[in-house]
C-alpha cells in the first residue's frame, strides 16, 4: 500500500490521545452513602472488573477510528502495475501549458498563466531527475517536440509567454500523442482554464485520451466587450467624400454598458469618438463617419476600454487612397468621343482609349475600370488577361457590338460565370426599372416619378435564361428583361450592359442617366481591398508588375522584424504569401527594394474573447458522456503536485473506505458506553 499524501501519516501519534485520556482517567466521582456496606466489597470487585473491560474496549475503538481518519487523508492506494507509475524509467512525461490569450483572466489566486505556470514546474519537480518531459504550449513549435531533462523543462517553463495562438484539445492530444508515439510508456497532463470553444470533447479519439490528465484552473467569471470587425460601408472610398466605417462590437457578460468609448485614430491622429450604449450578451454595429482629404496610405485603428482581457480592444486597419482613377475603354474600330467628353474635365479619372490591336497587356492590371465596348473578336491573351483582372479585384464593363453577334463576348462572359448573350431583338422598349437599392444607384435620386424620361433602347441582346449566381440586376427594360446586370467574380466585378452603346442601340448614351452609372461605375472601382489580415495565418498579397527578385521585404512599420517572404509571379501579378511567422497584431509594411509598396494591419483572432469556461464538474461529466477511457480530472488544482500526478499513475484511492471505517468505530464507541452495565455485571456475578 502506497499514499498519495503521506505527510497526513505524521498524525498518527494523534492515537495516543485516548490512551493518555483512559490512563490519567478526567472522570470524577462521587461519595455515595450506604447504610449497609456488607456487600460492598464484593461490588467494588465486579465493577472495576466490569469497568477495566469497557474501558479496553472505548480505547481501541478510539484509537482505530482516528488512525482511519489519518489513513483517510493521506490517501492510501495499491499501485495498479497496468498504468505508467511515477518511477521515471521509460516514461516520458508530456505537459501542456496553455498560454492562449484566455489565460490572462484572472481567479482568486492571481492570474491563471501564471498559476498554470507554477503548477507545471512543481509537476516537474515531483518525478525522479531521470524523467524525460515535453513541455507543449499553443504554439506548436518544434522545441515542444523535442524531450527534455527535469531542469531543461523547468527553465524552459520559466520562459512560456502568452500567445495569440490557440488549438482545440482534440488537436492538443493528437499532438501529444504524435510525439509520444516512439515510446511504450507516457502520460499526459492538460493544464488549461477549458474555454468551452476549447473542449471540443466529441472530437476526441479513444487512444489520444489514454493516459491523459485534465487540469482546470477556473477564472473568476467576468463579462468582456471587444470589436469584433470593421468594415467599410462603400466598397467605394474617394477623397473629399464622407467614409462610413461600420464597427461590431460584442457585449459577453451579463451587464449592460453604458458611455461606452469607441476611438477612430487615423495615422495617430483621433478622428472621431462615440459613445456606446450596449445591452448584455448584444452584438451591436456602429457606424463612425470621417472624411479624407488627400490620397495615400492611411493606418487606421478603432480601439475601445475593457478589462481584464484587453487584446480584442483594439482593430487594426490599413488602406490607401488613389489619387487617380485609371479607366481604360477597349474598342473594336476607333473610339468614338462621346466617353471623353463625359470624363473631360475630371482630374481624378486618367482615362486611356485604345482599340484592341494595339493593347499592352501588362498594363491591364494597372488599371481600376476596363470598359470593353462592342469587341466582335476578342484574342485569347485578351481573355485570360481580362479575367484575370477581374479575379483579382478589378471592374469590368461590357456591352455588346453594335453590328454582328456577341460570340466572342459570351467565350468572355462564359469564362466568368456570367450569362451569355443570346441573338438580338430589334423591338423599341423603354427602361422602366431603377434599383435604387443598389451601391450604383445608392443616393442617386432622390425619388424618381411614375412619368420620368427614361431612355430608350432599339436593339439589345437577351441573356440566356439560366440560374445566375452573385447576380444584381440593376436596370429593367418594360418587356422584364434586364439591361444592366452586376456579376461578383473573384474579388472583382462585372457590369453587363446588353445593348451597343451608341445611337444605333438607342439614346442611353445621349441620355443623363449615363452620367451616373458610368461615373459611379468608376469612382466604386476604386475598392480599399483586404483591410486586416489575422496573425499566424497564411495571407496573400497580390501587387501588378513583377519586382526584382529577392527585393521584397515584410517588417513592421518600425522598420524592425523584417522577413523575406514567399514570392509566386505570374504575366501581370505577383503574389506575396506572409507566412505563418507574425504573431503580434500591428502596422506592417511590403517594401521593395526599400521602397514601400503598401501597408499591411494585422490584428489577432478572436476565437479566446468568449469568457465562458467548463468547471471540472462539467468536464467530468462530459467525459463520461462521451465515454473516453484513460482520461480523468484533477477536480482540485490545488492539491499538491504528487496528488494530480497520482490520479493518472495510480488506481482509485482508499479514502472512502477508511472514511467508512473510522465512522464503524464511532458508532462502536457509542455503542460500548451505551451498554447497561448490569450485563457485565450479571455475567461476572455468575461466574463468580
Amino acid at each position: 500500500m502506497l499514499f498519495q499524501n503521506p505527510a497526513f501519516l505524521y498524525a498518527l501519534p494523534a492515537m495516543l490521545i485516548p490512551v493518555v485520556i483512559h490512563l490519567f482517567s478526567f472522570r470524577r466521582y462521587r461519595k455515595v452513602l450506604f447504610s449497609n456496606v456488607r456487600m460492598l466489597q464484593a461490588i467494588q470487585i465486579e465493577t472495576k472488573r466490569q469497568s477495566k473491560i469497557r474501558h479496553w474496549l472505548v480505547l481501541a475503538a478510539r484509537m482505530l477510528a482516528i488512525g482511519s481518519l489519518v489513513l483517510a487523508f493521506a490517501r492510501p492506494y495499491f499501485p495498479d502495475k497496468q498504468k505508467p507509475q511515477q518511477t521515471g524509467e521509460k516514461t516520458v512525461v508530456s505537459i501542456f501549458v496553455d498560454n492562449s490569450f484566455s489565460m490572462a483572466n484572472e481567479s482568486e489566486r492571481g492570474i491563471l498563466f501564471e498559476q498554470a505556470r507554477i503548477k507545471a514546474i512543481e509537476m516537474v519537480a515531483a518525478w525522479p531527475p531521470t524523467t524525460q518531459f515535453r513541455i507543449l504550449t499553443n504554439d506548436f513549435s518544434y522545441r515542444g517536440q523535442q524531450t527534455m531533462s527535469q531542469e531543461q523543462a523547468k527553465k524552459y517553463i520559466t520562459t512560456l509567454e502568452l500567445s495569440a495562438a490557440s488549438h482545440t484539445l482534440s488537436q492538443v492530444l493528437i499532438r501529444q500523442q504524435e510525439a509520444n508515439r516512439i515510446e511504450n510508456r507516457n502520460l499526459a497532463f492538460i493544464l488549461s482554464d477549458f474555454q468551452k470553444g476549447f473542449c471540443d470533447l466529441n472530437n476526441i479519439t479513444p487512444d489520444s485520451g489514454s493516459n491523459t490528465v485534465l487540469v482546470p484552473f477556473p477564472p473568476v467569471l467576468t463579462g468582456n466587450v471587444l470589436i469584433d470587425s470593421c468594415h467599410f460601408a462603400s466598397p467605394a472610398l474617394q477623397t473629399g467624400k464622407q467614409l462610413q466605417l461600420i464597427v461590431t462590437l460584442s457585449n459577453h457578460s451579463t451587464e449592460a454598458l453604458d458611455n461606452l468609448p469607441v476611438r477612430l485614430i487615423i495615422n495617430n491622429q483621433q478622428k472621431s469618438t462615440i459613445n456606446v450604449r450596449i445591452q448584455p450578451e448584444e452584438t451591436k454595429e456602429i457606424s463612425i463617419p470621417f472624411m479624407l482629404t488627400e490620397p495615400g496610405f492611411y493606418q487606421a485603428v478603432v480601439e475601445t476600454d475593457d478589462h481584464p482581457i484587453t487584446f480584442d480592444n483594439r482593430y487594426f486597419m490599413a488602406f490607401s487612397l488613389s489619387e487617380e482613377i485609371n479607366v481604360l475603354h477597349i474598342t473594336q474600330e476607333p473610339p468614338e468621343q462621346w466617353i471623353k467628353l463625359l470624363f473631360t474635365g475630371d482630374s481624378t479619372i486618367n482615362l486611356q482609349q485604345k482599340q484592341f490591336t494595339e493593347l499592352d497587356y501588362s498594363e491591364l492590371p494597372n488599371q481600376n475600370l476596363i470598359i470593353v465596348d462592342g469587341l466582335e473578336q476578342i484574342p485569347l491573351g485578351l481573355n485570360t488577361a481580362l479575367k484575370e483582372f477581374v479575379v483579382q479585384g478589378g471592374t469590368l464593363w461590357i456591352n455588346p457590338p453594335e453590328k454582328g453577334q456577341p460570340h466572342a463576348l459570351n467565350s468572355l462572359l462564359a469564362s466568368l460565370d456570367a450569362d451569355i448573350l443570346q441573338p438580338a431583338d430589334t423591338s423599341l422598349v423603354y427602361v422602366d426599372r431603377i434599383n435604387q437599392q443598389a451601391d450604383l444607384y445608392r443616393d442617386v435620386f432622390e425619388s424618381i416619378p411614375k412619368n420620368a424620361d427614361l431612355p430608350y433602347i432599339k436593339k439589345y441582346f437577351p441573356a440566356s435564361p439560366t440560374v445566375r449566381k452573385q447576380a444584381e440586376t440593376l436596370l429593367w427594360l418594360q418587356n422584364g428583361q434586364p439591361l444592366l446586370t452586376k456579376y461578383r467574380s473573384g474579388s472583382g466585378c462585372i457590369y453587363l450592359f446588353q445593348s451597343p452603346l451608341s445611337l444605333n442601340g438607342g439614346n442611353f448614351v445621349s441620355h443623363n442617366l449615363i452620367v451616373p452609372t458610368l461615373y459611379n461605375a468608376a469612382y466604386q472601382s476604386i475598392k480599399p481591398g483586404i483591410i486586416s489580415h489575422q496573425v499566424m495565418k497564411e495571407t496573400v498579397l497580390r501587387i501588378t508588375g513583377t519586382p526584382q527578385e529577392g527585393s521584397l521585404r515584410i517588417s513592421k512599420e518600425d522598420g524592425t522584424e523584417e522577413r523575406i517572404p514567399t514570392v509566386r509571379s505570374s504575366a501581370y501579378i505577383t503574389e506575396v504569401f506572409t507566412g505563418l511567422d507574425i504573431t503580434t497584431a500591428g502596422f506592417y509594411r511590403l517594401t521593395s527594394a526599400g521602397i514601400k509598396i503598401k501597408p499591411i494591419a494585422f490584428n489577432y483572432p478572436r476565437a479566446e474573447s468568449s469568457p465562458l469556461f467548463l468547471s471540472a464538474m462539467d468536464i467530468q461529466n462530459a467525459i463520461e458522456l462521451t465515454g473516453i477511457p484513460g482520461m480523468t480530472v484533477a477536480v482540485n488544482p490545488d492539491l499538491p503536485a504528487t496528488g494530480i500526478i497520482s490520479v493518472a499513475t495510480e488506481t482509485p484511492d482508499l479514502w472512502k473506505f477508511f472514511i467508512v471505517v473510522a465512522l464503524i468505530f464511532l458508532a462502536l464507541e457509542v455503542f460500548l458506553l451505551r451498554l447497561p452495565d448490569h450485563l457485565f455485571y450479571n455475567r461476572r456475578q455468575k461466574t463468580t
